[in-house]
């Protein structure tokens, strides 16, 4: 594969499809017998090879689960409207940084009535769709051509590892869910300058900024649930009091985590570390 990929060769594929289900039962005389339907909307699948790497992206529209387990008389169903991945990353050496990516995207996650009132029976927490977002890229230096299977070995770092980090790029995150939501990004480089660090030894330079609506509200519903104990929920905000500020907005906390060239990292100003 890298020979040909030296050589030239570029390769490019497509796939896509419309409504499709899924069903499965699952036979276990000990535990009890499982059955599980799964369906889809749309979905579809795009692959690409060449020399400046591998990259994967797919989607899922419109998807619904229902799983039927033997301890319950009723069938526990999910729904997520839109899914979706990629994945892009260099596969032949260089001795210049290479561009890597990676995203997964969750988007508008919902659990029936059922399932919630296993869950929460009071009702206390909000049923608002759930989501979660990551978008990461960055550059890598590879150490060998990771598809030379016969050779790749013989180029790997002291502590085989197959690429050096050059820097990592968070563009987007975003972690929403029962009335709460958690965003970030920011940027880390790596000194791999150093003659003298540990093989695989990574030495950040960057920051990243935090921001959490809506958290200790959270924390409350919680406990009045109770799903989490008291004395947790006050654990949980010590430790939000050393790593955050009060934001602007109602129920709101910021951090701005920075890591320096000495090592040192930096919560808002107070070193942690």
């Amino acid at each position: 594969m890298s020979g040909m990929l030296q050589a030239g060769m570029d390769v490019k594929a497509t796939m896509s499809g419309g409504n499709s289900t899924l069903t499965m039962n699952i036979a276990d005389p000990i535990n009890g017998n499982v059955a599980i339907a799964t369906a889809t909307e749309t979905s579809t699948l795009a692959v690409e090879t060449s020399a400046d790497g591998v990259s994967y992206a797919g989607t899922r529209q419109g998807m619904t689960v229902s799983v039927q387990p033997p301890e319950f008389p009723f069938l526990l169903s999910f729904a997520m409207d839109n899914t979706a991945f990629n994945l892009s990353a260099p596969v032949m050496k260089s001795d210049a940084p290479q561009n890597f990516a990676l995203g997964v995207n969750l988007a508008d996650f919902t659990m029936s009535d059922l399932v919630w009132g296993m869950i929460n029976p009071q009702g206390t927490l909000p049923r608002d769709p759930a989501t979660i977002s990551l978008d990461l890229s960055g550059t890598a230096t590879m150490l060998a051509d990771y598809l030379d299977l016969q050779n790749s070995t013989q180029a790997l770092s002291a502590d085989g590892v197959p690429a050096q980090l050059e820097t990592v790029n968070l563009n987007a995150l975003i972690i929403e869910a029962l009335g709460a939501k958690l965003t970030g990004n920011g940027t880390v480089t790596f000194d791999n300058s150093d003659p003298g660090a540990e093989p695989g030894e990574l030495k950040p330079t960057g920051a990243i900024d935090l921001k959490l609506v809506g958290g200790n509200t959270l924390l409350d519903k919680l406990v009045e649930a109770g799903l989490l104990p008291a004395q947790m929920v006050m654990g949980a905000r010590m430790m939000m009091g050393m790593f955050a500020v009060p934001g602007d907005g109602e129920d709101t906390l910021q951090s701005k985590l920075e890591f320096t060239r000495s090592g040192a990292i930096l919560a808002n100003g107070q070193r942690i570390k």
